[in-house]
């Protein structure tokens, strides 16, 4: 299915911006796939993610998936794939474990919620946090939101 067109009027020189942003901040290093998903896999520690997740279906650290998700031959790669980006105006649920509610709390122009919980966290991803300005961020997320 393709995204649907959006209800409201776009800013299309933020969009314009925001797309630039997201190639010269290298975006495109991670999110060079189909729909801006990725096409390698990272490490937890790359991602800055929580570790505990890296064992969600693998508990016992074999490589083995457990709960019949090996029937294929599938093997656990402990890595995370970029997730895809189209549609982003439509998601609730950002980050590896859906900690985040939105684009700005992504990109740190809103604070994150805090957990206590192993795996629940809302750390990780901070690319773009600390580099872009708050108006870089405003127009990335405009692009992210009309792809």
């Amino acid at each position: 299915l393709r995204t649907p067109l959006p209800e409201v009027e776009q800013d299309t020189a933020a969009i314009e911006r925001g797309a630039n942003l997201f190639a010269a901040a290298g975006c495109l290093a991670c999110h060079d796939g189909p729909s801006g998903e990725g096409r390698e896999l990272y490490d937890f520690e790359t991602i800055g993610t929580d570790t505990a997740m890296r064992n969600i279906y693998n508990p016992s650290e074999d490589g083995q998936l457990c709960c019949g998700l090996d029937e294929a031959g599938d093997q656990a790669t402990w890595s995370l794939k970029s997730p895809r980006l189209a549609g982003q105006r439509y998601q609730t649920r950002l980050l590896h474990n859906g900690a985040l509610d939105n684009l700005a709390q992504l990109l740190c122009l809103e604070q994150r919620p805090t957990s206590d919980f192993e795996a629940q966290s809302s750390q990780g991803h901070r690319f773009g946090c600390d580099e872009l300005s708050a108006a870089e961020k405003r127009d990335l997320i405009h692009y992210l939101e009309h792809l």
